[in-house]
């Protein structure tokens, strides 16, 4: 029957009706006129010229790189050095890079690759960098291990060659916000952080200090 896919999913053994798709359901046919919609909370389909598709995350080894196609964007994770290049469906073309850390050059390890996500270990030490594939873009999340780890880094972030604008957060293993804070210059964004986190000091006011009773790992987005 035009326009129906067996379903993906094991909890539903009914066709799809992709025509019926959005952004985050899925619609299948169980029969004499009923209908179930099955809604996500994340995106589970992307729009190309032909209609929504499912989103895959599923990368592609092309040597030098990993390739990820099924998405709204298209991407090269180079395996040899931190580095991201993706194009939007809109042409978008955004490129990120690890540029400078404590104030030398990064490691280049090997990438890994596991499910959704792609990590350089060990950068610079007890730093991580861990991209994670994600519906609308990436997370590239920051990893440092323990207090020896650099507090300073350099990432160079660019949108069709201008510098994007960022927000950084970040918080410690117990989940208390960190005190971490970006200064872009041109197209590098250098990235400092104090080690403390966020705490509440008075009961009786709420009022919050910051401690440096940090807890790792601490993660920074």
């Amino acid at each position: 029957m035009k326009g129906l896919k067996p379903a993906d999913t094991l909890r539903y053994e009914a066709p799809e009706l992709i025509e019926k798709r959005t952004p985050t359901s899925k619609t299948y046919d169980l029969g004499k006129g009923r209908f179930k919609v099955r809604k996500h909370q994340a995106q589970v389909h992307y729009l190309t010229d032909t209609g929504l598709k499912e989103i895959d995350y599923t990368p592609v080894d092309k040597g030098k790189f990993w390739a990820v196609y099924g998405n709204s964007y298209h991407m090269r994770v180079y395996k040899d050095k931190p580095s991201i290049k993706y194009v939007r469906s809109d042409g978008t073309s955004v490129k990120v890079a690890l540029k400078g850390i404590g104030g030398i050059k990064p490691n280049n390890p090997p990438a890994t690759l596991e499910g959704n996500s792609v990590t350089w270990k060990d950068v610079a030490k007890d730093f991580d960098l861990i991209l994670y594939f994600k519906p609308s873009g990436i997370e590239l999340v920051k990893v440092l291990k323990s207090e020896a780890a650099p507090k300073l880094w350099r990432m160079k972030l660019t949108r069709n060659g201008i510098p994007i604008p960022t927000e950084v957060t970040g918080e410690d293993a117990h989940g208390r916000k960190i005190d971490v804070v970006d200064i872009v210059d041109g197209v590098n964004v250098y990235t400092t952080y104090t080690p403390r986190v966020s705490e509440q000091t008075d009961k009786k006011t709420r009022k919050r200090g910051w401690s440096t009773d940090v807890v790792y790992p601490v993660r920074v987005v």
